[in-house]
């Protein structure tokens, strides 16, 4: 990636499932770009007073929550350049 946004580089089940699906239930967080990214970030209050569940879709569930419960402004994306993973 050579510093641009990630434009239109999610997954099929992110571009065809969760992305529309929040376009039409959510339509505020349809500007999220990798709502399936894996990578999130929160204060400790934050997680502590959300449900925190396993397997599939735990991403879109988080955000949905924290949209719920503490507005579109507490939600925020960064653009992480470049990612190494040793495995």
């Amino acid at each position: 990636m050579n510093g641009s946004y990630m434009k239109g580089e999610g997954g099929r089940v992110t571009e065809l499932l969760v992305r529309p699906m929040l376009n039409y239930h959510y339509p505020k967080l349809g500007k999220i770009f990798q709502p399936l990214s894996e990578e999130y970030a929160s204060r400790r209050e934050v997680f502590e007073n959300i449900p925190f569940f396993t397997g599939y879709g735990v991403e879109s569930g988080m955000l949905i929550d924290i949209y719920e419960k503490f507005g579109l402004e507490s939600i925020a994306q960064v653009n992480i350049r470049r990612r190494v993973h040793r495995n």
